[in-house]
């Protein structure tokens, strides 16, 4: 169905009564537009994830939300598609951007250029495969779409194969969401629970380096700093894992402590036997 003028007014309402927070991240991720740049996802080895500046942790998909109709062969079929009110002519479908949800090749390569190329990046968790989409011409936006059905990255696919994690082709990025935030993840790599936070559940084992790097570059002060904490020394020095939020369960928390903070967590009572240096 093509956006019209209603639905967009519908959504903007409904943008403005979301509670700030995850409710409102969760609500920009399934029911609007949601531009990122690239730069500031965490492409680990089991997902691709969006860090908030409040700690929220989640995985996503990522997608090119626009398709630029300038060639003889998409322009014909893609109008044949708008006259007959429908976009889901599997000629047209395999010609558009591919959803992914691992760091492959393709983006990997997207990686190495800096992403310089003029791409319309968005992140999403959107399910049943189905994102808000552009078609767009060099003079302007030709149709947007409200629900584009786009398949999954063959890279992306190949990858998770090769984890030994997927047993048939994934088209529903929802329940692929589902599925990788899930505390059952499991990959054919060797996973190690992390020294620094016994806490961290093992789907994120693999590539909690990655997204406690990443949390510390965001906040250098411990979260208990500001509150008076004994021994505090407000310097955060470790990543802490908080918890999984009950209302939006693919959403998690991470916490930046410092040493003595972080070891009076339950169950890290033997992070007072640890160096700072071996917390990172």
């Amino acid at each position: 169905m093509r956006l019209t003028r209603f639905y967009r007014l519908k959504e903007s309402v409904r943008q403005l009564q979301a509670r700030e927070g995850i409710n409102g991240l969760a609500f920009r991720l399934k029911e609007e537009p949601f531009r990122i740049d690239p730069a500031e996802l965490i492409f680990g080895e089991t997902g691709i994830f969006n860090l908030t500046v409040s700690g929220a942790l989640t995985r996503v998909t990522l997608y090119d939300a626009e398709q630029r109709v300038d060639s003889d062969q998409l322009d014909p079929l893609l109008r044949s598609n708008v006259v007959s009110g429908g976009f889901d002519n599997l000629s047209l479908i395999e010609q558009l951007p591919r959803f992914h949800f691992l760091f492959c090749e393709h983006l990997q390569q997207q990686h190495r250029n800096e992403w310089r190329e003029p791409h319309a990046w968005q992140i999403s968790h959107r399910d049943k495969s189905r994102f808000i989409f552009s078609y767009t011409t060099q003079s302007g936006v030709l149709c947007d779409m409200d629900t584009q059905r786009l398949l999954p990255c063959a890279h992306c696919t190949k990858a998770m194969n090769e984890l030994g994690y997927m047993k048939a082709e994934i088209t529903d990025s929802g329940h692929l969401l589902s599925l990788l935030d899930s505390s059952e993840f499991y990959t054919r790599q060797k996973a190690i629970r992390p020294s620094s936070c016994p806490s961290v559940p093992k789907c994120f084992w693999v590539d909690w380096r990655h997204l406690a790097t990443r949390c510390r570059s965001i906040s250098k002060r411990c979260a208990n700093s500001h509150s008076g904490t004994a021994d505090c020394d407000s310097t955060g020095q470790s990543t802490h894992y908080s918890h999984c939020d009950i209302t939006h369960k693919n959403f998690h928390y991470l916490t930046n402590l410092c040493h003595p903070c972080h070891q009076q967590k339950p169950g890290h009572e033997h992070l007072r036997l640890a160096e700072p240096a071996e917390l990172l």
